[in-house]
């Protein structure tokens, strides 16, 4: 079991992030795996591999979020 709430306060770590969620995904071989849906603070440019190389060192890898969307609008 993978708590949300761990990766989400991972990610919000990161000093370019201005907020985020992570949620669960469908996955075939695990049924389900760690998403995330990232709001970037303005002008920042960081990809998801940067985020991913990131949170690799504070989460196990099984922890890290296998799909990453960035979003312009503020989460709801």
């Amino acid at each position: 079991n993978i708590s949300s709430l761990e990766v989400e306060k991972a990610i919000f770590s990161h000093p370019d992030v201005y907020e985020c969620a992570v949620v669960a995904a469908p996955d075939e071989r695990w049924g389900e795996v760690p998403a995330a849906i990232v709001v970037l603070k303005p002008d920042s440019e960081l990809t998801t591999e940067t985020l991913t190389a990131y949170l690799d060192g504070l989460l196990g890898k099984f922890k890290l979020p296998r799909i990453i969307a960035f979003s312009s609008e503020p989460l709801p």
